[in-house]
């Protein structure tokens, strides 16, 4: 099914909609922006994956030597947590299940698949993520996407809907594939989540609030104020920022910050 004029003008309100919160509020823009999602595609819950690609490539690595570091859902945090920890399990053991697998195959490009796609369903409902992790939380089937953000960095997006729902659909499909397709706000988020260098660049707690506050007209001594630091406690964090954005001064981050906005914001 192709997507619907009704499915492309709830993109642009979304679109709309998220370029309207500030730097300031990056968490709450993501909460936005992935429930959005799930009311646009109907899915059950959404779940966001940050992943980086480990230097030093191993032929023996059916991952191609990709590694999540960074996830949110919109789900329950306790449900949230069990999953993730489940899956790290067999991931640290050398185990991975076949959907993974198929997504990270395709890495470079920004794609989208529905399950079946990628795995047979005698292969799915063998599967260790499917009896282990999805089939405890009523999940039946998956929807899968990946943005290709750089060369050892990429950020998923995974679909769930239960038993009782209807299976995801071609237009999902193309759904998905066009909210991951070059979206300047959906790249905001991502540069957002942490410095452009993969998982070694990823920003602490801390320095996201400093980030931030450095995206607004708040000079260094009135951020360490608002945050009960010291300055040079902040000057240290700036200059931790700066370097992982690979830019040389606020001026810099702020274009950069511009270069992955939506046009008027």
């Amino acid at each position: 099914m192709l997507v619907t004029r009704r499915d492309l003008h709830a993109l642009q309100n979304l679109w709309s909609e998220l370029s309207a919160f500030p730097a300031s509020k990056p968490d709450d823009a993501m909460t936005w922006l992935l429930a959005g999602i799930t009311r646009i595609t109907g899915c059950t819950n959404i779940t966001w994956i940050e992943a980086s690609r480990e230097s030093g490539e191993r032929t023996d690595d059916p991952l191609g030597g990709w590694r999540p570091y960074s996830q949110r859902s919109l789900q329950q945090p306790d449900e949230d947590r069990k999953r993730r920890a489940a899956v790290m399990y067999y991931m640290n053991k050398g185990v991975f299940d076949p959907l993974t697998v198929g997504v990270t195959a395709g890495a470079g490009v920004t794609r989208a698949y529905l399950r079946k796609e990628l795995v047979d369903d005698r292969t799915w409902l063998q599967s260790w993520l499917y009896n282990e992790v999805l089939r405890p939380s009523h999940v039946s089937e998956m929807l899968v996407g990946a943005q290709a953000v750089t060369p050892s960095r990429e950020s998923y997006i995974c679909m769930d809907r239960g038993a009782t729902d209807m299976p995801f659909r071609a237009r999902e499909r193309n759904l998905l594939q066009l909210i991951l397709s070059g979206c300047p706000a959906l790249r905001r988020e991502v540069l957002h989540a942490g410095g452009r260098g993969g998982k070694s660049a990823t920003l602490s707690a801390r320095e996201r609030q400093v980030l931030r506050l450095l995206l607004t007209d708040l000079s260094e001594k009135e951020i360490a104020g608002k945050l009960g630091i010291g300055w040079r406690t902040t000057h240290e964090y700036t200059v931790s920022i700066l370097r992982k954005f690979g830019v040389r001064g606020r001026i810099g981050l702020m274009a950069l910050w511009l270069r992955h906005s939506p046009p008027g914001e």
